[in-house]
C-alpha cells in the first residue's frame, strides 16, 4: 500500500467512526432543537443524557457563550495533524475564545464510597 493509499485509509475509517455517534447518544432531534443551525452546520454534534438541553435552559448565559465561542472557532487540518506536547493548538484556540470570560479548566475528583 502506497504511503497515499494509507493516509487515505486513515481519513476514511476517522470519516466513518466520526459519522456514528454512540448508541447512547440522544435522539438528533432533541440536539437539533437545543443547537442554533449555525453550530449544527459547522460541527457533528452528539449530546448524552440531554446535556445540550439542560445547558441551554439551566444554564443560559453559559451557553450562550460556548455557542459564542463554537460560532468564532475554526479548524484546520494543519491543527489536527501537528502534535502538540501536552497540549494541541485546538484546546489553547478553544481557552482563547473562552478563557476571558472566565473559563478556566479544572480538575473534580471524588469518591464514590
Amino acid at each position: 500500500m502506497s504511503e497515499d493509499e494509507a493516509e487515505q485509509l486513515e481519513l476514511d475509517v476517522a470519516h466513518e467512526a466520526a459519522e456514528v455517534p454512540s448508541v447512547s447518544s440522544d435522539p438528533q432531534e432533541l440536539v437539533e432543537a437545543a443547537l442554533p443551525p449555525s453550530i449544527l452546520r459547522k460541527f457533528r454534534v452528539a449530546s448524552y443524557r440531554k446535556a445540550a438541553s439542560i445547558l441551554k435552559f439551566g444554564m443560559p448565559k453559559e451557553f450562550g457563550e460556548v455557542i459564542e465561542a463554537l460560532e468564532a472557532f475554526e479548524i484546520t487540518t494543519d491543527m489536527i495533524r501537528r502534535p502538540g506536547g501536552n497540549e494541541s493548538e485546538i484546546p489553547k484556540a478553544i481557552s482563547r475564545l473562552l478563557r476571558h470570560k472566565g473559563w478556566n479548566e479544572t480538575t473534580i475528583s471524588g469518591d464514590l464510597h
